[in-house]
């Protein structure tokens, strides 16, 4: 739906590794990565829920700081 929208359009970002999925986003204009998770100014992307943990890590960093993602990780066991 991003992609479609224009959203993405010349922006990088990733999605499932299926041919298909790929194809759309490159026919919306999308630079498609091959990275497990795309940062793009303030888009995130990844290529499926086993990224879950870490880019909830990133919006943390993004939105706190860094010290404070470093201690949220120490007291969740990570």
């Amino acid at each position: 739906p991003l992609a479609k929208r224009g959203i993405l359009n010349n922006k990088n970002a990733t999605t499932y590794n299926q041919t298909d999925y790929r194809q759309i986003l490159k026919n919306n204009g999308v630079i498609v990565s091959n990275k497990r998770i795309e940062i793009d100014d303030n888009l995130i992307t990844s290529y499926g829920p086993s990224t879950a943990v870490e880019v909830a890590f990133i919006l943390l960093e993004r939105l706190t700081s860094n010290e404070n993602t470093l201690q949220v990780k120490k007291l969740m066991g990570f």
